[in-house]
């Protein structure tokens, strides 16, 4: 049976449908495929594909009973918006509302078109800078955006330095997920990022540290003459229903150190908590008490759901020590030892 199967070069627009019934192909490569839009439902057995420079590719899906995510290697692929269960990009402005009123998003102001560096298959970001309409970048289970202003958001219901108690929920509610705002004065270009987060419950005794798979690049004149950038950070983390109760301690750590793979010579600089100047959170609750009349609703937030390698989900692949979660933009499960 086939193996390995190299299409490279070729001006295929989409995966061909005959690669799909390869069940026991283990690596495709479709490099250099500069047409290819879409890598749909790849095969169920497939440990390693490879998209480079496939400027047009968009999309990348996999098989539904797949057992573990296959190594993508990607690179030069300006276009990709989305890997199955690795990552999705899309424009504030053309998501559901029904998706932002899930998420607890409520009276936010979109930035117009921004700069980003993104990362590549390897944690890496790229220099060549992309400008966008503003994102909403989903990973791991949490979603994410940057906002204009300089406060934390308004109807967000705790504010301070980094530490909280979380409160009662109304109704007995369980809590189903967590807003987190961050505010950053910034005077540098090296204080833009890359950069990560470490949310713990420190009376479970549980951590995620997550970083971005991309992240907003001033303009290269904003720090003339001494000027500041202030940044605002918009996130929804959608844990289970265990995770996080009212009256646990959480505390919330951001910093702009760059820690990639070991084996390459990428900068790495702190300190830790750069220019933060607030936090804030705001939980979202499970509506249980909602009356439909017994119709079934749709979840608009089904979809990102679905995905594996999700909080609130299983999450052992990313699992450093127990209860203590690594979230990094690699969508390489093997990749991540060489974090640690």
């Amino acid at each position: 049976m086939l193996k390995q199967l190299y299409l490279d070069g070729n001006p295929i627009d989409s995966m061909p449908d005959c690669v799909r019934s390869l069940n026991r192909l283990e690596k495709l490569s479709l490099n250099c495929c500069g047409n290819l839009k879409t890598v749909m439902c790849a095969p169920i057995q497939l440990k390693c594909l490879d998209i480079y420079q496939c400027q047009s590719l968009e999309k990348v899906t996999f098989h539904p009973e797949l057992s573990s995510l296959p190594t993508l290697y990607y690179e030069d692929t300006f276009s990709l918006t989305e890997i199955e269960y690795g990552f999705r990009t899309q424009a504030l402005s053309e998501i559901d509302e029904e998706v932002l009123h899930s998420l607890g998003w409520i009276n936010i102001a979109y930035l117009n078109h921004c700069r980003f560096s993104m990362a590549n298959w390897i944690g890496t970001y790229d220099l060549d800078r992309r400008i966008l309409p503003a994102q909403m970048l989903y990973e791991h289970g949490i979603f994410s955006t940057y906002l204009q202003g300089k406060e934390v958001l308004e109807w967000f219901t705790q504010r301070s330095s980094g530490s909280f108690t979380l409160q009662s929920p109304p109704k007995n509610g369980k809590i189903k997920g967590i807003n987190v705002c961050i505010v950053r004065t910034i005077s540098s270009m090296k204080e833009a990022g890359p950069w990560r987060i470490k949310i713990k419950n420190l009376t479970k005794n549980s951590s995620w540290t997550y970083k971005p798979m991309m992240y907003l690049v001033p303009e290269k004149d904003a720090f003339e003459d001494r000027g500041e950038v202030d940044v605002v950070w918009l996130s929804h983390w959608m844990f289970g229903k265990n995770e996080f109760e009212h009256g646990d301690q959480v505390s919330i750590h951001f910093s702009v150190r760059y820690d990639g793979p070991k084996f390459t010579r990428e900068i790495r600089y702190g300190p830790f908590y750069e220019n933060v100047r607030q936090y804030g959170i705001s939980l979202v609750y499970d509506d249980d008490d909602n009356n439909d009349g017994g119709k079934h609703k749709e979840d608009p937030l089904g979809y990102y759901k679905s995905w594996k390698y999700i909080i609130g989900t299983d999450l052992s692949a990313f699992e450093l020590l127990p209860s203590h979660y690594l979230l990094y933009p690699t969508v390489s499960l093997s990749m991540l030892k060489y974090y640690i």
